[in-house]
């Protein structure tokens, strides 16, 4: 397998559920032969007040007990793989020592695991993984449960925005040192009534969407990716989701509109709906100086 050359220094967050530790270990197979370290953070989620008080200072033992574990467990798999992991235990909000830790050990990729099924409440991506795509300046790959990290088959949602082109030059980078085919996907939301009573607009919609996707398409086989375009019509968030079965994609990667402050990162938009629904993992591209 190649090494994992896209990225220099790369933080993976370990609390003390399985995603994470599953995250590490498909990261692991992508820098085990290249002599890379790599560095684990497990956030303590403590909070400034009574359990600081010095009476409460055996129970902040205890509540340290397993996240200290978990950094001794990826230790343990580090040893085993021939990876050197230097391991960062910190206290505090989760998200933000995450990209804290990340500037300051000069990261540029934060690698965040994620559950397999999040339940009746899936529809709202974990605070910590939303928050931490929004306010990271660095890439945030996100690996669910039980997925493989694999880069044969890559898709890209394109809808004409620089978060898209960023998106698509990151994947091109990939697909380059990977061999990857790029599936490049447009998705035309159009209200039936709309369609109905607007034939023109559509077929303009339409058009746009073909230009869009032909000069990715014709950007990428200039630097000799292989590459597939399509276009959809419907919800973009569902037609991305039903795109990734329907073609057996891999890996996702898409673009973020960064900072939107903290009650809407990513709320509601198609980003937040593949990252909470989506079997396979799917990289954010925060780059904009590609």
């Amino acid at each position: 397998m190649k090494v994992f050359q896209l990225y220099r220094r790369i933080l993976v967050a370990c609390g003390v559920e399985p995603p994470g530790l599953h995250a590490l270990k498909e990261i692991i197979k992508y820098i085990k032969d290249n002599g890379r370290r790599l560095i684990a953070l497990s956030v303590v989620p403590f909070h400034e007040g009574d359990l600081h008080l010095w009476v409460f200072k055996d129970l902040e033992k205890e509540f340290k007990k397993p996240f200290e574990k978990v950094l001794e467990k990826i230790k343990e798999i580090g040893n085993k793989e021939e990876v050197i992991v230097k391991t960062i235990l910190e206290e505090g909000e989760p998200f933000s020592k995450i990209v804290d830790t990340a500037l300051s050990e000069n990261c540029d990729l934060i690698v965040l695991g994620r559950k397999k099924n999040l339940g009746l409440m899936g529809k709202l991506l974990g605070a910590n993984v939303t928050r931490v795509i929004g306010y990271s300046p660095v890439d945030v790959l996100v690996i669910p449960e039980d997925s493989k990290l694999s880069l044969n088959k890559i898709l890209v949602p394109m809808d004409g925005s620089i978060y898209s082109e960023v998106a698509f030059k990151k994947a091109c980078k990939i697909a380059q040192k990977f061999s990857s085919e790029l599936h490049l996907l447009s998705v035309v939301d159009i209200p039936v009534e709309i369609s109905v009573q607007n034939p023109d607009l559509v077929e303009g919609l339409y058009n746009t969407a073909k230009n869009i996707l032909g000069k990715v398409q014709s950007t990428a086989e200039s630097l000799g990716i292989r590459t597939k375009i399509y276009i959809r019509e419907g919800d973009p968030g569902e037609k991305v989701l039903a795109f990734i079965e329907e073609k057996e994609i891999e890996t996702v990667v898409m673009g973020s509109y960064g900072k939107t402050g903290i009650k809407r990162l990513l709320m509601g938009s198609v980003a937040e709906k593949v990252l909470t629904f989506t079997s396979v993992p799917v990289l954010i591209s925060k780059d904009l100086e590609l």
